[in-house]
């Protein structure tokens, strides 16, 4: 192979005139990259299903449990409580649902025209058990798979 002058300066004109089109190639292999992943983890985070575990059947756990029927994330709602059944829903002490509170759980759905209970001042007060067993009945009407493992105690 002999060392040309010309032929040399000719392969650097031909590799220089090729950059611009290499450089459009790589840019165009970046940014399709970097679309496709967006694209995947959109897909992935609005294809991933929750479990959601709540420790406790009172009226914040059940509460909670309620919000979480409504998540369209939300597979399951597997809930911890240590008591039975019959004491959860016999429960004799009274609450006091504030009137924020009273709106807040009727976006959720929740009737209180239903629920025994007095209206003063816009409070609701009501016994514990009844509020607790109209939510335990309402829980499965959502399509979010509800399971309530009473007199489980979780270590």
């Amino acid at each position: 192979m002999t060392c040309d002058e010309k032929e040399i300066l000719q392969r650097l004109q031909k590799d220089y005139n090729s950059a611009p089109v290499h450089i459009l190639v790589t840019v165009l292999a970046v940014a399709v990259f970097i679309g496709t992943r967006h694209v995947f983890c959109k897909l992935r985070d609005e294809m991933a299903f929750l479990t959601v575990v709540i420790v406790g059947a009172g009226p914040i756990g059940l509460t909670a449990a309620l919000i979480a029927t409504q998540s369209k994330r939300v597979q399951k709602i597997i809930m911890f409580e240590e008591e039975n059944r019959h004491n959860v829903e016999n429960r004799s002490y009274q609450i006091c649902i504030l009137p924020a509170l009273v709106s807040f759980l009727r976006s959720y759905n929740v009737d209180f025209d239903n629920l025994e209970g007095i209206w003063n001042e816009g409070c609701f007060y009501t016994r514990v058990g009844i509020y607790l067993e109209y939510i335990i009945h309402i829980l499965p009407i959502h399509q979010t798979n509800t399971e309530i493992r009473f007199g489980t105690k979780v270590k």
